[in-house]
Order: C-alpha cells, then sequence, then structure tokens
C-alpha cells in the first residue's frame, strides 16, 4: 500500500463523511435502495415510503446531488 497524502486523505473522508449522514434519512436509503433493484416509478416510491410526490421528487434530487449521479 502506497502512503496517502494526509490532506486528500481528510478531503475524502470528509466527502464520504457527507454522503454517509445523507444516506442515513431512512426514507431515503429505503428509496435508494429500491431504485438499486432497478427501474421505478415515483408513484411507487411514494406507495413505499409514505411520503408525498412532492417529497419523493425532492429525495429523489437530493439523492442525485448528494450521491453525484
Amino acid at each position: 500500500m502506497k502512503p496517502t497524502d494526509l490532506s486528500e486523505l481528510k478531503t475524502n473522508s470528509a466527502a464520504m463523511a457527507a454522503r454517509l449522514k445523507f444516506m442515513s434519512h431512512p426514507e431515503r436509503l429505503l428509496m435508494l435502495c429500491r431504485m438499486d433493484e432497478g427501474e421505478v416509478s415515483v408513484s411507487e416510491l411514494v406507495t413505499l415510503t409514505g411520503l408525498s410526490q412532492s417529497a419523493v421528487s425532492q429525495g429523489i434530487q437530493a439523492l442525485e446531488r448528494g450521491l453525484g449521479v
């Protein structure tokens, strides 16, 4: 294993911590797990999570921003 620049390691760990914090939201994680299984509609995610269509759409947008999709 080659030595890693400490500043790069700190930057990467901070970014990963932000992603993990983001994914700790139960409904976002539930949506992410379902989307990992394949294509899914917003209405299916609404039913799955119990959130409003607006909240699901905002959650999807937040996932895209937070995960760099």
